[in-house]
């Protein structure tokens, strides 16, 4: 019965340090900070990857998407667009380092 208690104790003492530890969040000023950064790292990615020639098709319009969402004040989405499409870069780019010797083989 003790463990219970416990148990129950720990459990409803981390719910709500875990609620106070939300509480003022992050300013707008913060999450648009975030997002330049975001979008920086993104066009840096997209930049070295289209210097070579291998750009992934969607990529781009995935940073115009961003774009579009922080300009809507949707900065979460933005955030989370501008990530994907440097992933998407880094991916491509990765994709040109192990195929940039790749042919036909006779």
């Amino acid at each position: 019965m003790n463990t219970i208690k416990t148990l129950l104790a720990f459990t409803v003492g981390a719910w709500l340090l875990a609620g106070c530890a939300g509480i003022g969040g992050e300013s707008a000023e913060q999450t648009q900070q975030r997002y330049a950064q975001a979008m920086a790292e993104a066009q840096t990615a997209y930049d070295k990857v289209y210097a070579v020639e291998f750009a992934w098709r969607d990529t781009q319009d995935l940073m115009k998407a961003a774009q579009k969402a922080a300009e809507k004040g949707e900065y979460d989405k933005a955030i989370a667009l501008a990530n994907q499409s440097r992933k998407e870069s880094e991916l491509a780019y990765n994709q040109y380092l192990e195929q940039k010797g790749a042919g036909p083989r006779f």
